[in-house]
């Protein structure tokens, strides 16, 4: 068991995705061993516009400007919060659309579309490092 945690910890650590390890105690068949954990730390949430004339015609993209965003960073995108009429129709908007990640860039998320919106639309998008 001690072998096989050694070849996972190498592993993770040279393909940089862990960005805080810690480690805690578990016991496996009468052996204390040390586990990896990774945690996430939120650094921003912001609401980001989607501007109708923003989508490429032919690709159905948009790369939009999202601070903190890096290519080691993990976003989440969600709709806006259902609070009131002009938020729920927003939401409807984006679920017609159909739109998912595509990418990310230093500042930047690209998001596709299977239906291209015809009205800017509004996500939240929360970024952890």
């Amino acid at each position: 068991m001690a072998d096989e945690y050694k070849k996972i910890s190498e592993l993770e650590t040279v393909s940089g995705q862990l960005t805080e390890r810690s480690f805690v105690p578990v016991v496996h068949g009468g052996e204390t061993v040390k586990v990896p954990v990774t945690r996430l730390f939120k650094i921003g949430e912001y609401t980001v516009a989607l501007p109708a004339a923003g989508w490429g015609s032919s690709n159905h993209k948009i790369t939009v400007a999202v601070p903190n965003v890096k290519s080691t960073t993990t976003q989440v995108i969600f709709p806006l919060l259902a609070n009131s009429a002009e938020n729920i129709a927003n939401n409807k908007a984006l679920q017609k659309a159909n739109i998912q990640d595509a990418g990310q860039g230093d500042g930047t998320i690209t998001l596709y579309a299977d239906k291209v919106p015809t009205t800017d639309l509004y996500i939240r998008v929360i970024v952890y490092v």
